[in-house]
């Protein structure tokens, strides 16, 4: 552990002196998230006295908390998605109405991509990616609760904001998730990316086993292995 930390600090240290290096973020470009915390720490505010330390711990945060959770979001959501074509195929059309295949997937497309949110929803809903958040069980009689079915957050304003206690993937209150936000977007981008770019097949006549194993986080017993085959129109898009 005292190894990986000190790999992981002089990470963050050659981030950050490229970062101060580089001065003030170009105009009409905004700030990013580490631009944004060491303007705070050179502000000297007693509200937030920032020192460099407390700099590279909530980065930190963000790449093993962010990270971790995010993969396994998506690599569940794929592996559910690869046992049901049909929802694969209204994924894609929505994809391809959206984007197009003559360019990639980009951040300004994802408020626009109702169908692949309610894919995230309804993976989170079925596979909690923090098992030891509060429990949870159906307030009432439910049919097909163990069915991956995404549409059913068609129909519903569920967010994940923590003002539903009905659907709380995040937590709620003052300890719901920091990263709530950043992991949306990445989750959304990685599953919108996948399956605009590619087809994913599996072995024919075979379908597959999800499993899980618990952990501080909640992830594939065993991995997600499966063939891309290319699906955009032009091959440079992949370069």
């Amino acid at each position: 552990m005292g190894g990986l930390a000190e790999r992981m600090d002089r990470l963050f240290d050659r981030v950050i002196n490229q970062r101060l290096g580089m001065g003030k973020g170009s105009e009409g470009k905004g700030e990013d998230f580490l631009e944004v915390l060491l303007k705070i720490k050179d502000e000297n505010d007693e509200k937030t006295n920032l020192n460099m330390n407390d700099v590279k711990a909530l980065l930190m945060d963000m790449v093993l908390g962010g990270t971790d959770t995010s993969v396994h979001v998506i690599e569940f959501a794929m592996a559910e998605i690869l046992n049901y074509p049909e929802i694969m195929k209204r994924a894609q059309q929505e994809l391809d109405e959206v984007v197009g295949k003559d360019k990639i997937v980009e951040e300004s497309h994802i408020p626009k991509l109702p169908y692949i949110l309610a894919i995230m929803k309804e993976t989170l809903r079925l596979h909690s990616v923090a098992p030891l958040l509060n429990p949870h069980r159906p307030s009432q009689t439910t049919v097909n609760p163990l069915e991956f079915d995404p549409s059913r957050f068609l129909d519903q304003s569920y967010d994940f904001n923590g003002n539903d206690f009905n659907y709380i993937p995040f937590g709620s209150g003052r300890r719901i998730c920091v990263g709530m936000a950043m992991g949306e977007r990445v989750v959304l981008y990685n599953i919108a990316t996948l399956l605009h770019s590619f087809d994913w097949i599996l072995p024919q006549g075979e379908s597959l086993k999800i499993e899980e194993k618990s952990g501080i986080t909640l992830k594939l017993k065993n991995p997600l292995v499966t063939t891309p085959a290319l699906r955009l129109a032009d091959p440079n898009l992949y370069l």
